[in-house]
């Protein structure tokens, strides 16, 4: 039976959260040894905003500092960030990158304490994989990551809409945690590929070589509100540690309000035979009830569709999907992201600055009635209804993608916001021409692709 130790913890302390690992390591029997790579969740960070996004340094300090106490020879720590931002980027602004420098000056004056070393997946040189899954036959990842010999997964418990799930008998997004965590450890092409209705079993897929000998999860403050990305802080104040994926995901799922089966990719990796998702069959360990855990959580937000949103100025149209599905993980979600990114970096509604804007996703059978129209998706279209998307100006255009990137969708957006012009008045912030990190984000976009280009060369 997979056991799962849950703790109670309300800040983040790095000398509380140190016993709290070394405790639950001793709970669950296990003995890290050898090269160890560690992977926290460092999809997107930055100084103002994201706070919510990626695992608490905290947690990553007290990760390797609990190692102290085992014959580890190498200590790695990587993984691979959202599309089109460098992962050292994000690792500076999460503050991974000044944490692994200070513990390697303590490193340095001691002989049993190995360095550690940041591994950007971006950077590093790929070796092929096989995983004969459903959605990839093959992947390619970092040696370091395949040859440690003990791997933990430092994930940040976090609503998630490109998560399918039902709760309370009704559609609902779901969670993103340990299994999702996997994404973050293929390249661009491949992270890409399947993102769209078969995103569980591209998880289940990625199982096959992403499987964690611990996990630890962030749980004091988790995200709510559907979006990872600009998630808002929800005070559940735990810890959540397994050695089994399936089964982490599934107590915090539990805690969240769901079944846990009635979670997509949960479902998917359960029946593959990758770990239990009934309570039933996992020893839950806890110095808080659960059921108090799960009555702390009931305020938590898993986010709403977009027909939902109540925008006044932005309207969304769903036609006909491939195979009939409803594409979480595709680019309702990738616009959504996009709307959310420019409204956290403005601190506005989207209403202020779309003016009768639509946004189809799917087949459609009639134009709606806008002064912009977006088709969202290389299965967008609106029946009987020409599009050319050569042309900038035009009334109706159409993004191309399976699915939409959101960086396509964040630049497309920001043209079409106030006048549909390039002129700024009325128009969002956007990230990418942001001038207080515009400049550092050239340094590491440019110093990461040399680094891949030459690792590539030897």
């Amino acid at each position: 039976m997979e056991k799962v130790v849950i703790k109670s913890c309300d800040s983040y302390n790095a000398c509380r959260l140190e016993q709290i690992i070394i405790d639950a390591i001793d709970e669950l029997g296990l003995t890290p040894n050898g090269k160890v790579f560690i992977k926290p969740n460092e999809v997107i960070a930055h100084p103002k905003y994201f706070k919510n996004a990626y695992t608490h340094p905290a947690v990553l300090e007290a990760t390797i500092r609990a190692l102290k106490n085992f014959s580890v020879s190498e200590i790695n720590i990587g993984g691979k960030a959202g599309l089109t931002i460098p992962t050292r980027h994000v690792f500076r602004h999460a503050g991974y990158s000044e944490l692994i420098k200070e513990y390697n000056k303590i490193a340095d004056k001691s002989e049993k304490r190995p360095k550690a070393r940041a591994v950007y997946f971006d950077e590093e040189k790929q070796v092929k994989k096989l995983v004969n899954g459903e959605i990839h036959k093959e992947v390619h990842v970092p040696a370091s990551f395949l040859e440690a010999n003990f791997k933990i997964y430092l994930p940040k418990l976090k609503a998630n809409l490109c998560s399918s799930a039902i709760k309370g008998g009704k559609p609902s997004y779901g969670i993103t945690n340990a299994l999702k965590l996997n994404l973050g450890i293929i390249d661009d092409k491949e992270r890409v590929r399947g993102h769209n209705y078969n995103l569980d079993k591209k998880i289940a897929d990625l199982l096959v070589i992403g499987s964690p000998n611990l996990i630890v999860t962030d749980a004091i403050i988790i995200g709510s509100s559907s979006s990872p990305l600009t998630a808002k802080p929800y005070n559940l104040g735990a810890i959540i540690i397994g050695k089994n994926a399936v089964a982490v995901d599934s107590v915090c799922a539990y805690i969240l309000g769901y079944n846990p089966e009635e979670i997509g990719h949960i479902r998917e990796c359960s029946n593959g035979g990758f770990g239990p998702s009934d309570l039933n069959e996992i020893n839950i360990v806890c110095d808080i009830p659960l059921e108090d855990l799960r009555a702390k959580a009931k305020d938590w937000d898993s986010g709403r569709f977009p027909s939902e949103l109540g925008y006044k100025n932005i309207r969304f149209y769903t036609g006909k999907m491939p195979e009939n599905k409803y594409c979480f993980a595709g680019c309702p979600t990738a616009i959504l992201e996009a709307i959310s990114i420019l409204e956290e970096f403005s601190n506005k509604s989207a209403d202020n600055f779309f003016q009768d804007m639509a946004i189809v996703f799917g087949e459609y059978e009639n134009r709606p009635n806008a002064g912009k129209i977006i088709l969202a998706g290389s299965c967008s279209s609106i029946k009987n209804c020409r599009v050319d998307s050569s042309k900038i100006s035009s009334d109706i255009h159409k993004l191309n993608g399976c699915p939409v990137t959101i960086p396509a969708g964040i630049n497309w957006l920001w043209h079409y916001a106030g006048d549909g012009s390039l002129r700024m008045q009325n128009k969002p912030r956007n990230p990418y021409f942001d001038t207080e990190n515009m400049m550092p984000f050239i340094k590491d976009f440019l110093t990461s692709k040399f680094k891949r280009y030459k690792n590539k060369l030897f």
